[in-house]
């Protein structure tokens, strides 16, 4: 406890006044003792010398309330700048701290990012990779629904519809395979073309067919007529 400088100032300046009290109550008494010899040489240099001590005495006060003044001065300066540097360290690492936490954060940001990325380029790589699954007659039926008649543009074939028996006329009919579209049943609509059409004579039409053996060859007026196997017409 009586390490500390100011301390030790403070009881040096408690016991310098307890024993100026001492001295001063004792000189109050000589003085009163000795009211008889005033104004004698012994009497006057004692008081004289008295005097003397009491003004070394109050210049020691003075200097020792000084010293303590500049001590406290220096302490509170000493705590201060340690406040300080104790506020400085603490922000110091708290930036620190923001720092590691905003740099962690960007590293998951970017491992997040990248994982992703993968992920989607793994679905990509898949999508290329498997063919497409064929879409249902269910789900071709209610988009035909949802869409409306016109709105289906899809690449494979409309559903067959329940009721609908109608064969469809396409490449696997052998008819289409030779005529086209030209055969095409009543309830197939032929897309329109703006293709020339060159017209045909009929005897040139007829020699075609004939030449494909398509049309039966006309009779001849000179054939005889068939024969009568029956007996006499009956009479009338």
């Amino acid at each position: 406890m009586m390490n500390d400088p100011t301390k030790k100032i403070q009881a040096s300046e408690e016991e310098l006044e307890k024993q100026y009290a001492d001295y001063r109550a004792q000189f109050e008494h000589w003085k009163e003792t000795n009211k008889g010899s005033v104004g004698t040489e012994a009497y006057n240099q004692y008081v004289s010398q008295f005097e003397q001590w009491e003004k070394e005495v109050t210049a020691r006060k003075a200097q020792t309330r000084k010293v303590m003044d500049i001590e406290a001065e220096a302490a509170a300066a000493y705590a201060q700048s340690q406040e300080a540097y104790v506020s400085h360290h603490l922000k110091a690492m708290e930036q620190a701290e923001m720092h590691q936490r905003a740099a962690a954060a960007a590293a998951a940001a970017a491992v997040a990012a990248q994982q992703q990325q993968h992920m989607m380029q793994s679905m990509m790589m898949r999508q290329t990779a498997e063919p497409a699954a064929p879409i249902s007659e269910r789900d071709l039926f209610l988009r035909t629904m949802m869409e409306g008649s016109g709105g289906y543009h899809g690449d494979q074939p409309l559903p067959q519809l329940w009721g609908n028996s109608r064969a469809p006329y396409d490449g696997r009919d052998p008819l289409y395979a030779k005529w086209g579209e030209r055969a095409a049943p009543t309830h197939i609509k032929p897309e329109a073309t703006n293709k020339p059409v060159n017209p045909v004579a009929c005897w040139a039409l007829l020699d075609a067919l004939r030449e494909k053996k398509m049309v039966l060859a006309p009779h001849s007026s000179n054939c005889p007529p068939p024969p009568f196997h029956g007996g006499p017409p009956p009479p009338l």
